[in-house]
Formats: C-alpha cells, structure tokens, sequence
C-alpha cells in the first residue's frame, strides 16, 4: 500500500484543520508519519493533533530579525530541511503531502517529484495560488471551523496562562527528545522556554512538580528528577 508523510507548515494555517487533513491524507494511501512545524505558543490548537492524531510536533521558536520583527521562514526551513532527510533516509515513503499556504515549498516539490520520482501533493486554503502547478495533485482545504479535538485529560485548557507554559514545555521536549537527547536539564529548558517569552524564575522547579502533579500528560511520557541537576528524563 502507498505509503504517505505529511508536512504540516503550522505557522500559516489554522490548527483546525486537523481532522480535515487527516481525512484527506486517507485517500493516498497509509499515513506513515504526520509532522507540523510551528510556534506552538502563537499556535496552541495545533496541540491537539498530538493528543488525536499522533502527530509529532516540532517547536520552531522564532528568530527575530534586526529590523522587521520575527522571520516568517523558520517553519519554512526547518520543514524543507526535515523533509529531505526523510527522502534521503526513509525510501519506503512514497508520497509527501505538503501542507501550506506559501508558494516557498516549489522547490522542495520539485526534488521530490524530479530527483526522487515520488509523489507531491499540496494541501492548502488560499484558492487562485499558482503553487499547485508544482504538483501532482493540490487539494483545497475548505474554510469552515473545524471543532477543535478534545484533549484527553480536560484539566489542560482551564487556564490561559498555564496553559501556554504547559504546551511550550511539551513541545520542547518531545522537539528535544527526539533528536535524541537522552535528559533535558532545568537550565536547558529555561532558556528555551524564555526564547518563546515564557520567563522561568527562582521558583522554577517548583512550578514544573505542580504541572507534573497536576497534569496526567506529562507524566505519561515524562519524569521530573529533582536535586542538585534537576532535569527531566524521558520514560
């Protein structure tokens, strides 16, 4: 059977999309791997995908740029780099579904179609976009309001503000995790954190035992080691 990857450039598209996207990838064929890169603190409704869907989040923390704020091509670059070594190490893929609302991915198309003789396919809502002409096939995702999936455990969305230091710290460690970090050490992880504007204090240890006491989610996949180089270690 076919087997498909999905790409999901989530800095420009909404994250309810997401069942809507999965649907459609059916049609191709098996879905291998799905994949979404993005700030997840501008972007938290892509987080549910993780929870649905098993799709793997890749935090891309914006780099601002001298002058113009933030630069709108880090999802861009990670997703294109990401996606070439999947064709270089993962042969049994054979269809890539990119799915965007720029025409920055032509490229990358191109390579996958011409040098690897596997399909492209675009998923996108902006209609009258010359990008599709890039692919195989282009599929107009519909406008409406997908209802966000529910998350397994509810006590997650009671709070704005935890919420969004709870959802940055899951993306960064499932992002460092599986680079193939082995332990991620409270310094680390403040520093990435304080990249997205969320600002760690003294009582930073304590506020990461209420999360873990507090939220089922990240015990499932974590455990907090405290003491002299508290850190947390993948289960």
């Amino acid at each position: 059977m076919t087997k498909v990857i999905i790409l999901i450039d989530g800095d420009n598209l909404s994250g309810n999309c997401t069942n809507q996207i999965i649907q459609k990838a059916k049609k191709y064929g098996e879905i291998y791997e799905t994949h979404c890169f993005a700030n997840f603190l501008k972007r938290p409704n892509w987080v549910s995908g993780y929870y649905e869907n098993g799709m793997k989040l890749h935090f891309v923390p914006e780099i601002e740029k001298k002058k113009n704020g933030a630069d709108p091509n880090t999802s861009d670059i990670e997703l294109s780099v990401f996606a070439m070594k999947k064709l270089y190490e993962c042969p049994e893929i054979d269809a890539f579904i990119i799915v965007a609302d720029d025409k920055d991915y032509i490229p990358l198309a191109k390579a996958i179609r011409e040098d690897f003789h596997k399909k492209a396919y675009l998923f996108y809502t902006q209609q009258g976009n010359r990008a599709p002409i890039a692919y195989d096939e282009a599929v107009v995702l519909t406008n409406e309001i997908v209802q966000e999936v529910e998350k397994p455990n509810e006590e997650v969305i009671v709070d704005r503000v935890k919420n969004d230091f709870l959802n940055a710290t899951l993306a960064i460690l499932k992002n460092r995790f599986e680079n193939g970090e082995k332990e991620v050490s409270l310094s680390v992880l403040g520093m990435d954190l304080k990249k997205v504007n969320q600002k760690p204090n003294k009582k930073f240890l304590n506020k990461l035992q209420e999360l873990f006491n507090e939220y089922p989610v990240l015990n499932e996949s974590y455990r907090l080691i405290g003491g002299g180089e508290a850190r947390i270690v993948k289960k």
